[in-house]
């Protein structure tokens, strides 16, 4: 494959929504990350802590899914980079 088409497969409208919708999870993530440190720095009890993070929990599970459920290739993609391969996916891999 030349260089360009390399690139040009880039420049189309479903790759440049998948590069957005990846920025978009990526900003989300690190936007809880941030908020998660302040809570972890800040005065509050235990208990109030715990809530915080179980919430901040809540809200990335809900991003992630909202985003999989906008882009399930991307998300299957990102999926099997981090090591998450779906079982059934795999063992069919394994038999060709």
């Amino acid at each position: 494959m030349k260089e360009w088409d390399m690139r040009k497969k880039w420049l189309t409208k479903r790759a440049i929504w998948r590069l957005m919708l990846l920025s978009a999870a990526i900003l989300v993530i690190a936007a809880i990350f941030e908020f998660a440190q302040q809570v972890v720095t800040s005065n509050f009890s235990p208990i109030e802590k715990t809530g915080y993070i179980l919430f901040m929990w809540l809200v990335l599970v809900g991003s992630l899914l909202s985003f999989a459920m906008i882009s399930p290739d991307l998300m299957d993609t990102i999926s099997k980079m981090l090591g998450f391969g779906d079982e059934e996916e795999e063992k069919d891999e394994n038999k060709t």
